[in-house]
């Protein structure tokens, strides 16, 4: 039907033999490109040979049921139309290979999903019947009725949507595995194996069966959709087609061979991105068409941005002033004639674009150059006055040209990147400041914990309470202090405990109290806290040392001076407390000796 009609219009299609090689034609290009396609993927994405070559079988079915639909009368080819055959072909082959891709996508999507929600409210059906038979059940209940119940009956608690509720029960009472393999994943595109890498035909036919569907239901829209803008359709074909117009055999070949080869190779290739397994999503689709626009849209905006300054340069240096003077002047090397007044009042051409008011006579024709310049008109001039403005040469300074356009954007972008790392590099510098001094207080609250823990460890001894007549118990004191300069003496120089100031002397002083005679013995310190004069050197140098390395700012130097004044205090006290035991030791009976070894 559709060939008579454009037999009729003057399109002639070919019938018989000559048609079926055509659609074996068409058929091997779509092998092919899909061969082509599945060596272009990548290595780790290759679908197995089995899954590729059902896909592709879809696709080949797929177009032998569009060609049969269209022979049936299921084409916009036999709608009414103005124009000739050839152009009303060549937009109805366009418009399924580019608009008919898209119904067919969204068609698919459509039927699998709902599909697959049928089948999995019918499985969910025949589980709750199964669980309401196990449990014996009213059959009047429904599945929500009969999950409460077989809930409350093993004593679990309900969670999860109800299809999670059934299969856990299931699997509670041991009938997991009575049910077949649920049918939702029959209808997944491209998924042809079940759980243990087998195929199955079922999945297969019943996904064949909803491409078919989608067939149709995109040449039903694609005929509606061309009956609605019939006009608009043709005369876009007719503007398109003028290249080929001029001859029907070659407009005939363009149409009838050339379109439908291409029009089916970018239909193939599309078509298989989407009905493979995990195929191209519909977010994904739409986000890649949306990128793709955006990347076409700035690059004609960047070029007619581009073309439109190179313009605006160029009408800038056209209307500029003196601009065709100096182009002569540094292309040619020639002088731009000037008039000039000579005596008899006839107006000459002074050499050089000189201004004078009063000039020579013009040389005769005679004396003219041998060189074919007329005569009023001198030759070039010399060497060292080529190249040079018109406005230097008469003594004046050149006219401040403005730059153009692009070049100032230039200017203000490599401005503002100038700035902008001035202030990434002002910003790190302060971070770096804001670092160290974050650093040197922590130093800081770290000195002030070590003193306040030195301090409160180095307490004055105490001496125990006096024991009774009766009792064998005796404590012995640390040994007497020698003379001679050695680790242990109190003789060694104090260093810089001699000059404490008087009011923290008289502080730490009155902090640490003395004992009485009665508690001698109560709290004796340990031996490995004895008092020398070089541990006292060695703490000192320490805490020089960690307050020469603070250099903060004015409050943190205040901080600095009380820490000293802390740490001169504990030096004092461990100095008093020296003595205090060198008074004690000398005052301690003979038989406190014998205690000692014990």
């Amino acid at each position: 039907m559709a060939g008579d009609l454009l037999r009729d219009q003057g399109c002639l299609l070919q019938d018989g033999i000559a048609g079926v090689r055509l659609e074996l034609v068409l058929a091997a290009i779509c092998a092919l490109v899909l061969g082509c396609k599945r060596c272009c993927e990548a290595e780790g994405l290759r679908r197995p040979w089995a899954d590729f070559l059902l896909d592709a079988s879809k696709q080949l079915v797929g177009l032998l049921w569009a060609n049969l639909l269209s022979t049936w009368g299921l084409s916009a080819l036999t709608s009414e139309r103005k124009g000739s055959g050839c152009d009303w072909l060549w937009a109805c082959t366009m418009t399924e290979a580019t608009l008919g891709v898209l119904v067919e996508y969204l068609l698919l999507h459509a039927l699998s999903g709902a599909l697959s929600w049928l089948s999995g409210v019918r499985t969910r059906a025949r589980k709750v019947d199964l669980l309401r038979e196990e449990l014996d059940l009213d059959p009047a209940l429904t599945a929500q009725q009969v999950l409460v119940a077989a809930c409350a009956e093993r004593g679990l608690e309900p969670l999860g949507t109800l299809s999670e509720q059934v299969d856990h029960l299931l699997d509670e009472l041991g009938l997991g595995c009575e049910l077949p393999e649920a049918p939702v994943a029959d209808f997944r595109s491209g998924d042809y194996r079940d759980l243990w890498g087998g195929l199955v035909a079922r999945k297969y036919v019943k996904q064949l069966l909803v491409w078919l569907a989608c067939i149709a239901g995109m040449k039903c829209a694609v005929l509606m959709f061309m009956d609605q803008f019939t006009e608009a359709f043709a005369s876009l074909a007719e503007v398109l087609l003028v290249p080929v117009s001029w001859d029907p055999n070659l407009q005939l070949v363009a149409v009838a061979a050339l379109t439908p080869c291409c029009a089916e190779a970018f239909q193939v290739w599309i078509t298989d991105e989407f009905l493979q397994k995990d195929g191209l999503p519909v977010t994904e689709f739409g986000l890649r068409m949306a990128r793709q626009a955006a990347r076409l849209w700035e690059r004609l905006s960047a070029r007619r941005s581009s073309s439109r300054g190179r313009h605006d340069h160029l009408q800038q240096v056209l209307l500029r002033p003196d601009a065709a003077k100096e182009a002569v002047e540094q292309g040619r090397g020639e002088a731009w004639p000037q008039p000039k007044a000579t005596r008899n009042g006839a107006l000459g051409m002074l050499p050089g674009g000189s201004s004078n008011t009063v000039a020579d006579e013009a040389p005769p024709a005679a004396e003219a150059p041998a060189t074919g310049v007329p005569p009023g008109v001198h030759g070039p001039r010399p060497a060292e006055q080529r190249g040079v403005p018109e406005t230097q040469r008469r003594g004046g300074e050149p006219p401040a040209q403005a730059p153009p356009p692009h070049e100032e954007k230039l200017q203000e972008a490599s401005a503002g990147q100038a700035q902008e790392q001035r202030l990434l590099g002002l910003e790190e510098r302060l971070t770096a400041r804001e670092l160290e001094l974050q650093r040197r207080l922590q130093e800081l609250e770290d000195m002030q914990r070590w003193l306040a823990e030195q301090s409160a460890r180095v307490q004055p001894p105490s001496p125990e309470p006096s024991t009774d007549a009766g009792s064998q118990r005796s404590t012995a004191l640390p040994p007497p202090p020698t003379l001679s300069g050695a680790p242990g003496s109190l003789e060694s120089p104090p260093g810089p405990a001699a000059v404490i100031p008087k009011g923290v002397k008289a502080q730490t002083r009155c902090a640490v109290p003395l004992a009485g005679d009665s508690d001698l013995h109560r709290a004796r310190p340990p031996p490995q806290q004895a008092l020398s004069g070089d541990s006292l050197d060695r703490k000192i140098a320490v805490l020089e040392a960690k307050i020469a390395e603070l250099d903060l700012t004015r409050g943190v130097e205040a901080a600095i001076s009380e820490f000293q004044a802390a740490g001169d205090g504990v030096i004092q006290e461990f100095l008093d407390g020296g003595r205090f035991c060198a008074g004690l030791a000398s005052r301690a009976p003979p038989s406190a000796g014998l205690h000692r070894g014990r």
